[in-house]
């Protein structure tokens, strides 16, 4: 092992962090770094040390160039995340266990300071979401989002949109319907929502209750018209019994009042019957149209007659 790569490894290795600490695993065979790989990573290394990451990821790609290693993997991924290149970081970190790997650090160190870089990938770097939504018509808002992501962008169905790492709740609203779903998302990756809102069906009424106000409204006027007439004819009777009485030569003067205060009650139950009966026919007449099921006259002619037809849906 060279100084040159040892000096190539010290980006990549965390405070602290030891071979015991990661559990061992199957990985490729070591090798080791060639003269040109080892000058490329020794560059990469000096440029990382003094905040140069451009001119690192430089050299660990120049690395890279004549043949895969875990550990210039490892040190661009590292480089790439300090330029705040997360996908791109992402994308040196998934290639580090399948690379070959050199000696020193050995495979279990390696892996150690992956797990680590990852991690901090996924809590620091933005992730993605995208949500389906049936109906494509659905309305999506965010609600109670997570500390950090207070200015959060506008969502809509089958658009991707990048969100700080957290858990997020999302009200989606559709046929009259208003459904809320949460969602984690992760650093460096997509995460997929599917809303489905069904339709609620709709149970046809048969009659509806305007209608059947309407038809009740007729009830109560025919059943006050009754009372009316009843009340009429009442009066009629008493009127001709105190036409008898006017003539009978014995009067009692007892029956005259009796007969007066008979005759006063049925015309008050006359009268407000009919009062009622009009109001109730009109009130019930218009809840009827409202309903849609008001009767109609339709005026009809023939050779010797004129008149209307009065129809009634039932």
């Amino acid at each position: 092992m060279t100084r040159a790569l040892a000096l190539a490894l010290a980006p990549a290795l965390a405070p602290g962090l030891t071979p015991a600490s990661a559990a061992p695993i199957a990985v490729p065979p070591t090798i080791e770094p060639t003269a040109s790989q080892d000058d490329a990573l020794r560059r990469g290394t000096e440029a990382y040390r003094v905040g140069d990451y451009a001119a690192a990821v430089a050299a660990y790609a120049e690395a890279l160039t004549i043949g895969p290693l875990n550990i210039a993997l490892l040190n661009k991924g590292r480089a790439l995340q300090r330029l705040g290149d997360c996908n791109g970081a992402a994308d040196a970190y998934v290639r580090v266990l399948d690379a070959p790997a050199v000696t020193e650090p050995s495979p279990d160190t390696v892996r150690g300071a992956l797990t680590r870089y990852q991690a901090q990938l996924a809590a620091e770097c933005p992730g993605t979401l995208v949500v389906t939504c049936d109906p494509s018509t659905a309305k999506l808002q965010f609600v109670d989002a997570p500390d950090g992501a207070a200015d959060l962008p506008r969502i809509g169905c089958g658009t991707l949109v990048e969100l700080p790492p957290g858990a997020y709740n999302i009200i989606a609203r559709a046929h009259q319907q208003t459904e809320r779903h949460r969602i984690t998302i992760v650093g460096v990756q997509t995460q997929t929502l599917a809303i489905q809102i069904t339709p609620l069906v709709e149970v046809d009424p048969g009659v509806s209750t305007w209608t059947v106000a309407g038809w009740a409204g007729l009830g109560v006027a025919t059943a006050a018209l009754g009372a009316g007439i009843f009340a009429s004819l009442q009066v009629s009777a008493v009127d001709d019994e105190m036409q008898r009485l006017a003539i009978t030569n014995e009067v009692q003067r007892a029956d005259i009042e009796d007969a007066l205060d008979e005759a006063a009650l049925y015309e008050a139950l006359q009268w407000s019957s009919y009062a009622l009966a009009a109001v109730s026919l009109g009130v019930g007449l218009w809840m009827l149209d409202v309903g849609g099921d008001a009767p109609t006259l339709t005026p009809a002619a023939g050779e010797d007659e004129v008149g209307v037809v009065l129809t009634l849906p039932f």
